[in-house]
């Protein structure tokens, strides 16, 4: 039964503008049912928030892939990568 009210683990790959505008503040106000765990960003480090509180910060994709605690990843890269990093899942 306490599996019912467990929140979702999230990773978020990419930090696009739709990532930071929409995606990461929609998931931070829903803070009882998500907690973001990691993000991975190759270029857009500046747009993390400066208070992570416990987020991991990850330089490569992968590194977020291989990450067992998160249960659901959010794709916040340019639609041409999506399949490159799910294929293998």
């Amino acid at each position: 039964m306490g599996e019912i009210n467990k929140k979702i683990n999230i990773g978020i790959m990419g930090m696009g503008s739709i990532a930071e505008r929409s995606v990461l503040p929609a998931f931070l106000k829903l803070k009882d049912k998500f907690n973001i765990i990691a993000i991975s960003t190759k270029n857009n480090k500046d747009k993390i928030p400066k208070e992570r509180n416990g987020i991991e910060i990850y330089s490569s994709y992968e590194e977020l892939l291989e990450n067992r605690n998160i249960d659901a990843i959010y794709i916040s890269l340019i639609n041409s990568l999506h399949y490159e990093f799910n294929k293998d899942l």
